[in-house]
């Protein structure tokens, strides 16, 4: 990224021009935005995260790494600090939550609404590198037996929310995986 691009976002932080600050980074790819960040002091990272919609500031989070996670976490309020975790995915809050020393993780629990506690404390009881650990729980299984039809008509329903529908699984009544198959060829099927 440009050094001007940046003195510019900085211009605005220093002048308060927040709609000029929000306007200019709204349209940014994440890893920019991530990017912006690091060359930020810590005063002008928080304002600019802050500054960021929700779902942009979940995404530009889940690109730091660990080190500059918790450091961002530290300067932000509890209140934000909390619906930034609840705009996370969960695979990506599990890999926060492991990564970070106990006691910030025990903080970040507690910050957490009972269904995402719940989540986390499943998801953190598989073993480390075990798919259970390492892969949403934000899915969408289909009978073998079921139509193209009544699958479908189930993605669409299940689907609300999720933000990646690329891979359907095939899973028995015990749930079992049997097949996953590519979006692209069921729906062609």
């Amino acid at each position: 990224m440009e050094t001007a691009i940046k003195e510019k976002i900085k211009k605005y932080i220093d002048e308060r021009s927040w709609s000029l600050l929000r306007e200019s980074v709204a349209d940014w790819p994440p890893a920019d935005i991530t990017d912006l960040l690091l060359y930020l002091d810590k005063t002008e990272r928080v304002i600019l995260f802050r500054s960021l919609p929700r779902q942009l500031a979940a995404r530009v989070f889940a690109n730091l790494d660990t080190s500059q996670m918790d450091a961002l976490l530290t300067d932000l309020t509890d209140e934000e600090t909390r619906r930034l975790l609840a705009d996370l995915p969960p695979d990506d809050r599990t890999a926060l939550l492991e990564e970070l020393p106990g006691q910030v993780t025990q903080r970040l629990l507690n910050l957490l609404n009972p269904e995402d506690l719940a989540e986390a404390r499943l998801l953190l009881g598989f073993p480390e590198e075990s798919v259970g650990r390492l892969m949403t729980p934000d899915y969408v299984a289909v009978r073998p037996e079921w139509k193209v039809s009544k699958a479908l008509e189930h993605i669409r329903r299940r689907g609300k929310g999720i933000d990646n529908i690329s891979i359907i699984y095939v899973t028995d009544e015990s749930w079992r995986l049997l097949d996953a198959l590519e979006l692209q060829r069921f729906i062609l099927a």
